[in-house]
């Protein structure tokens, strides 16, 4: 009888609201945020020199090309981190998205520093995070000081439900209003706004970015003109920048980028042809 009612015991505890009440708080464990950066801009033209009848690729001059690596950090003194949590260093590619990096949840400092600088050194880039949700950070050169040095961000949300299965996300980060045509739709896109369509899947879509004039509504000079394929699998990013390379035949440039929406979240995204 003893042993009964000890089983008895048992079986209460494991059924008491404690119990319930912990396997519901672990199921409401948000998962950890994510986040992902994106540097637009062109990179120098390909010098190289001979020596010993051997031809060696010339490093890019300094400042034309952001930092090979970066390192983030969110607010803490390097005495205070906790070395079996340092960030693993995320390198970057003009025009490719990285994969997603683990941050902390709540608002804060997102400090961005070289992969060789200290913890304590001044940041190359310093931002603030939003208190929620996954983020990505969209990188480009400030025109005014033509090197990667001086740097321009702008921290957009990067949730999987948008621009989700065969949306189209159009992000202007030109300070004018751009005009963009998405099959028969005229949009007038100002500058930092995101703007996201849901078109039918399954069918390709003509797209053209130009310039406005003064009332927003003639197009002007066109700086795109291609065709964008609407798949339930994937979501097309278009991203409007300020050229930035040598002598470039027009000032505006556009990167399209496909990304698959579902499992394969650490896939790099691939630019459109």
């Amino acid at each position: 009888m003893r042993g009964m009612a000890g089983l008895m015991l048992l079986l209460l505890l494991a059924l008491s609201p404690r119990g319930h009440a912990e396997t519901a708080d672990a199921k409401k464990a948000p998962p950890p945020r994510k986040i992902r950066f994106l540097a637009l801009g062109d990179a120098p033209p390909f010098q190289q020199e001979v020596r010993d009848g051997v031809r060696y690729e010339l490093e890019p001059p300094e400042g034309s090309v952001p930092p090979r690596e970066i390192v983030p950090s969110f607010g803490e003194k390097e005495k205070d981190q906790d070395p079996g949590k340092q960030p693993e260093p995320i390198r970057l590619n003009l025009g490719r998205i990285t994969p997603p990096s683990t941050i902390p949840d709540g608002a804060g400092l997102l400090e961005l520093r070289k992969k060789d600088a200290s913890g304590d050194s001044k940041p190359w880039l310093s931002l603030q995070r939003p208190e929620h949700g996954d983020l990505m950070v969209l990188l480009w050169r400030d025109p005014r000081g033509k090197s990667w040095e001086q740097t321009s961000a702008l921290i957009i949300a990067d949730s999987p439900d948008s621009p989700g299965p065969g949306g189209v996300q159009m992000l202007n980060l030109i300070p004018v209003t751009v005009g963009v045509t998405l099959g028969t739709e005229k949009i007038a896109l100002p500058y930092a706004r995101i703007v996201t369509k849901k078109p039918e899947l399954k069918q390709d879509l003509p797209l053209e970015v130009n310039a406005l004039s003064a009332d927003l509504k003639t197009p002007g000079k066109r700086f795109l003109s291609t065709v964008l394929a609407i798949n339930a699998g994937e979501c097309n990013r278009v991203l409007i920048y300020r050229a930035d390379g040598v002598s470039p035949r027009t000032p505006v440039k556009v990167l399209i980028l496909r990304e698959p929406i579902g499992p394969a979240e650490d896939a790099p995204a691939l630019p459109s042809r």
